[in-house]
């Protein structure tokens, strides 16, 4: 809680400095994090990458990001009316939420365009500008200038003061923006990823803490939080989880954020947001999985389409021509290429075994042990088909876990070798380089997970 705004005194606000707000004494640094905070962000970025790349490889876009729903109204004098024709009000919340899509918007086309979206007090002005537009605001509360007196809300039929002194408020914006600027968030500890999300996390606590605005507070806390993530490469998908965990858990956000503000322990509201981000995650990625099959299928029919129009019939005889050629002088080739296309197919469904695993893990903890197929058969819900545990070539995948480990899986199919015995195909991994390798005439093609030196196939 910050004293009244009452201090002429310069010398007397500089002695506060610094001195009344303990979640304000910008000290904290990344390196100075216990170890189990890195370790759960290392698991959450692990989490992050995943998501990443299926949304990139897959184009998995169209998804409802960012809940828009206000926890107060504008400060705006119609709001204050309790006479005000409620219609109007409804209009004005409207034009609020638009104002909110636009900015998030317009900080994501920046990142899309590969700008750097400028993290300066100047920008949350402008933010500030845009988010109130064409709403009335209150004669002494006027948007793009910093609060003339103290913030007060009621809780519990009492009211409490907020922020800081707002006087006081031009020195604490200037030093949380140098601060963010500074080598506070930059570690060897973690990854660059990783810091950026504590980065962010940390700004929009110092953010609210300073309360620096009479209204908007919430939302400008969140367009910092969302330009740090963006800046650091971070998805829009993904960059709006935490604000959308937020919104969910108004009373816990509330409570973290007070009372790491209140002690001084930022690791208060870190563990909040952490505990969030990772639910986020997981609930994210387990989405994308369970749609992921119908997405794949979408896509192929929409290649297929694309491939099978806009030919004509010249085209058509000047294709057949060119075939006709090719298979006569190719005919001793193709066996070779069946194999091929066999090979080709046999990479892609043992990646998409390997999805259906990651996705049972998702759902019940732990991989299947023993490690079988059909445990994704008939898990609940059912992750793959029973007719795709055979390979191209008319065998059975074979799944194991390499050294009795089940933290780890290998899933492969024998290949071109399908015929010859089960368990004499060695797979190796080559320690400097950390790739597979295959001993020579043995064509297995696998997925895993295990980062162990060498492993022998058990027979299923």
């Amino acid at each position: 809680m910050s004293k009244n705004c009452d201090h002429e005194n310069k010398k007397e606000q500089e002695k506060l400095f610094n001195h009344n707000y303990p979640g304000l004494d910008f000290t904290f640094k990344t390196d100075d994090l216990p170890k189990e905070y890195l370790d759960r962000l290392a698991s959450c970025m692990t989490v992050c990458e995943r998501i990443t790349s299926l949304l990139s490889k897959y184009k998995i876009s169209k998804r409802k990001m960012i809940h828009l729903t206000m926890h107060s109204e504008p400060m705006s004098e119609i709001f204050q009316d309790p006479q005000a024709d409620e219609s109007l009000k409804q209009q004005y919340r409207e034009i609020k939420a638009k104002n909110v899509a636009f900015i998030y918007n317009d900080i994501s086309a920046q990142a899309d365009a590969q700008e750097k979206i400028p993290i300066t007090i100047e920008e949350m002005f402008k933010y500030h500008q845009r988010l109130f537009l064409n709403i009335p605001q209150h004669p002494s509360m006027p948007s793009a200038q910093y609060r003339k007196g103290p913030m007060k809300v009621v809780k519990d039929g009492k009211n409490i003061i907020v922020g800081t002194c707002c006087q006081e408020v031009p020195v604490y914006m200037e030093r949380l923006f140098y601060w963010l600027d500074s080598d506070a968030f930059k570690s060897e500890k973690g990854s660059d990823l990783g810091n950026a999300f504590i980065k962010a996390i940390v700004a929009h606590m110092y953010f609210i803490s300073i309360h620096p605005f009479y209204d908007g507070n919430g939302s400008l806390s969140r367009f910092l939080q969302y330009a740090i993530l963006r800046n650091a490469g971070v998805s829009a998908q993904i960059a709006h989880l935490l604000a959308n965990y937020y919104n969910e858990t108004r009373e816990e956000y509330c409570r973290c954020l007070n009372a790491a503000r209140d002690s001084g322990d930022v690791t208060i509201f870190l563990d909040y947001a952490f505990n969030g981000l990772s639910q986020k995650l997981n609930a994210y990625l387990k989405e994308i999985l369970q749609n992921f099959a119908e997405t794949i299928r979408q896509q192929a029919k929409e290649e297929k389409f694309l491939l099978a129009k806009g030919f004509t019939i010249l085209e058509i005889l000047v294709v057949l021509a060119v075939l006709a050629i090719l298979i006569g002088t190719a005919l001793p080739r193709v066996k070779g290429m069946q194999d091929q296309v066999r090979i080709t197919k046999a990479q892609r469904e043992v990646g998409v075994l390997k999805v259906a695993m990651e996705s049972y893990k998702i759902t019940h903890g732990e991989f299947p042990n023993p490690l079988k197929l059909i445990s994704l058969v008939n898990a609940t819900p059912q992750l793959i088909a029973e007719k795709n545990l055979i390979d191209p070539f008319g065998n059975y995948y074979i799944s194991f876990h390499p050294g009795d480990d089940s933290r780890y899986y290998v899933i492969y199919s024998r290949g071109l070798e399908a015929n010859s015995s089960v368990g004499t195909c060695a797979l190796g991994l080559d320690s400097p380089t950390g790739n597979f390798f295959e001993p020579v005439g043995c064509n297995c093609i696998l997925a895993t997970n295990a980062p162990v030196a060498s492993m022998t196939p058990q027979k299923q």
